[in-house]
């Protein structure tokens, strides 16, 4: 644990739910202990870039210095799947203190597009990420999340992953085509119902499959008291080829 260099939270499902289920998850842990960066909801990809500088035999101190090897591969990656320029690939700081880079819309959806259709020399790992994100979605996007229950009501044919400040971004592995959402003031509450539209505005989602996701295409509004007050939903809007 001491290795991870991603930071202490508490859960996020706790942070959304309240004090009642915060207190019970607190008095969970062993008398005396602590959230630790286990708990971090970025400790698992922390994880994989350790467990990946030990395979290489890259030293582990400095594993999120944007001059390590480590992620001047990640890099190399970065722009192979989003046809990004590595040049463009300025590092700035995640909030998990991981390097992070600026890609423009039409760059996340190539992404996400060649995560189900990859590259030629990465369809392996491509693969081998998209069936672990859709066979295990919990461990995408926790308890009732909004990636685990698309992967879910979508028997895996969706490949989702939320972001911060507001992205949303949808890989659909029958057609080989990447969705990313944006919203422009990093509000995460618009983010799940902007994709459910645009899901259902381009006919990629059952009757059954809307059925399930409504919760998410139009999370209600409650007052202080639990009283259901309104709901989000997207305004209308028309698709137009680019």
């Amino acid at each position: 644990e001491k290795n991870l260099g991603c930071g202490t939270h508490a859960p996020s499902w706790l942070e959304n739910r309240g004090g009642g289920i915060r207190l019970k998850a607190l008095e969970s842990l062993a008398p005396g202990s602590r959230f630790d960066q286990r708990h971090s909801n970025c400790s698992g990809k922390h994880s994989g870039m350790l467990v990946t500088c030990r395979h290489k035999g890259w030293p582990v101190e400095t594993y999120l210095d944007p001059a390590h090897p480590l992620q001047a591969r990640i890099r190399r990656l970065v722009s192979g799947m989003s046809s990004a320029p590595e040049s463009s690939l300025v590092p700035a700081v995640d909030g998990c203190t991981a390097p992070v880079y600026a890609l423009t819309l039409r760059q996340m959806a190539t992404a996400y597009a060649r995560l189900v259709r990859p590259p030629a020399g990465l369809e392996g790992p491509a693969r081998r990420v998209a069936a672990a994100m859709t066979a295990h979605p919990f461990l995408v996007n926790g308890t009732e999340g909004f990636d685990t229950e698309l992967m879910q009501a979508t028997a895996g044919r969706l490949v989702s992953k939320r972001g911060a400040e507001g992205v949303a971004c949808v890989a659909l592995s029958d057609r080989g085509w990447g969705l990313a959402v944006k919203v422009s003031d990093g509000t995460q509450r618009a983010s799940s119902p902007a994709a459910i539209g645009v899901l259902e505005k381009l006919g990629v989602l059952s009757v059954g499959e809307s059925e399930a996701m409504a919760p998410h295409a139009r999370p209600q509004v409650k007052s202080v008291k639990g009283v259901v007050v309104g709901e989000i939903r997207p305004a209308a809007f028309v698709l137009e080829r680019a």
